[in-house]
């Protein structure tokens, strides 16, 4: 049907994660049954008939992210060699989820990488250094390479 494909902002290669960040955001389908009940709930109802019932622009606002159901796993599939071998052009811009910074200052997003990184937030912070009064954008550009860029690297690598 296709014999090349372009892709732009990473591709759904990503861990799984129970608190979701831009591009970092594949669920589990225990995960998402979850919040699939607890979204229903916020909407009024206890069944998915009764859900169905509800017109769309009548929903609650909601979201949805890619799920790993234990039936396809991209990055496993990938990593076996098993998918069609198509030539890609895959990439990233250099500003790519700069308006998803929500930290103002420096010691929240120090904060939120501790939160997020874990063992690897002190090589993070010297890598993605804040300013001493602001948070810079090359300390923005850690949240882009997290979300986006890791994954395309992971795409391209497979």
């Amino acid at each position: 049907m296709f014999h090349g494909a372009i892709a732009q902002s990473g591709g759904s290669f990503g861990p799984t994660r129970p608190t979701t960040y831009p591009g970092e955001n594949m669920k589990t389908l225990t995960q998402a049954e979850q919040e699939g009940v607890a979204f229903a709930k916020s909407a009024g109802v206890a069944s998915l008939a009764e859900l169905r019932r509800i017109a769309p622009g009548d929903l609650p606002r909601g979201r949805g992210w890619p799920i790993l159901d234990g039936w396809v796993n991209q990055y496993r599939l990938y990593e076996a060699g098993r998918y069609n071998d198509v030539n890609i052009i895959v990439g990233y811009n250099s500003d790519e989820g700069l308006s998803f910074s929500r930290e103002r200052t420096p010691a929240e997003f120090m904060a939120n990488v501790e939160k997020r990184y874990g063992p690897f937030a002190e090589k993070l912070l010297k890598a993605y250094p804040v300013g001493e009064n602001s948070v810079s954008k090359t300390a923005r550009d850690l949240m882009r390479d997290a979300a986006f860029g890791w994954q395309t690297w992971a795409w391209a690598v497979l």
